[in-house]
């Protein structure tokens, strides 16, 4: 066998390896932008129909406000069959599984990064919140001077502190600042 004749044979050993993954590539890529064709075409006909339909004026004196329905129900169409595309045209080459794994680290990752944020301003605020109680720092009825504002306190939750100011104001103050700040109390 010459040289020649062996690279013809490995050349055509690849071509029948990669063009099964091409063909299946570029079925792929067909799925998945007929689908995102048909997603924003649909998401903007059933839109458009809402919208003909007055369908958010139907809400509006159930919810007493106004809610754009016709918008929510449209995007709603165009992503579900957004979604739908990419899961079929990833299913087409065999990526399904690999798919599944990052959705549910993404998934993880933002219920992670979620908590964490919520309990960011919760934790300070509850701790300072039964420090303000234990120690009687100040009470319901009890006016403040608190960063250059006056008020009265209304109420003294574990969170937050709501502060009535001479002009009708309410001034609700994190627990936390009551620890980190200066005050002034006066008890009435």
């Amino acid at each position: 066998m010459t040289l020649i004749d062996t690279v013809i044979a490995g050349a055509d050993a690849v071509v029948v390896t990669i063009t099964p993954w091409l063909n299946g590539l570029v079925i792929a890529l067909v799925i998945l932008f007929t689908g995102l064709f048909v997603g924003r075409f649909l998401g903007n006909l059933a839109r458009t129909v809402l919208e003909d339909l007055k369908a958010d004026e139907w809400l509006r004196p159930l919810l007493k406000r106004a809610i754009p329905l016709a918008k929510a129900i449209g995007g709603f169409c165009s992503y579900a069959l957004y979604a739908l595309a990419i899961w079929w045209s990833l299913s087409t080459i065999g990526l399904t599984q690999v798919l599944l794994v990052v959705l549910a680290a993404v998934a993880t990752f933002s219920l992670v990064v979620s908590v964490t944020l919520a309990l960011r301003d919760l934790v300070p605020n509850l701790l300072a919140g039964v420090v303000v109680r234990r120690r009687k720092l100040f009470h319901a009825g009890d006016t403040l001077l608190f960063d250059g504002v006056e008020g009265a306190v209304e109420e003294r939750g574990l969170l937050h502190t709501t502060l009535r100011r001479q002009n009708g104001d309410l001034l609700i103050v994190p627990q936390r600042l009551f620890l980190k700040h200066r005050f002034v109390r006066r008890k009435n």
